[in-house]
């Protein structure tokens, strides 16, 4: 069997690793986390207060950087993790795109 750094990159976007705390709501409930890496594609979010079902619509609240407006970026749930959730990005507007580019060359 081919060792795990043997094997191709499947994914569509590149990840960046970082530590950046947020929060997430939904229609029923709300938490928690820090969002261990990120592309433009999906985010992985660790120590959630509370955990979160594959297929749950969520916006998640961030900051491009220390001091600027918080935004809210759609996301979708696709698979839980131990401590917290992977989740992919969801009908984002042109500005949330923007927030995005912000956050990744600043890692």
């Amino acid at each position: 069997m081919p060792r795990l750094e043997d094997r191709p990159q499947m994914r569509s976007a590149l990840r960046y690793n970082l530590q950046l705390p947020t929060e997430y709501r939904s229609d029923d409930q709300c938490g928690a986390g820090l969002i261990s890496n990120i592309s433009m594609s999906g985010v992985l979010i660790e120590h959630v207060s509370d955990p979160i079902e594959t297929g749950a619509q969520l916006d998640l609240r961030v900051s491009a950087y220390p001091g600027s407006f918080d935004t809210e970026l759609p996301v979708e749930v696709v698979r839980g993790t131990r401590d917290g959730f992977a989740a992919r990005f969801v009908d984002l507007a042109p500005a949330n795109e923007l927030v995005l580019r912000r956050i990744l060359p600043a890692v």
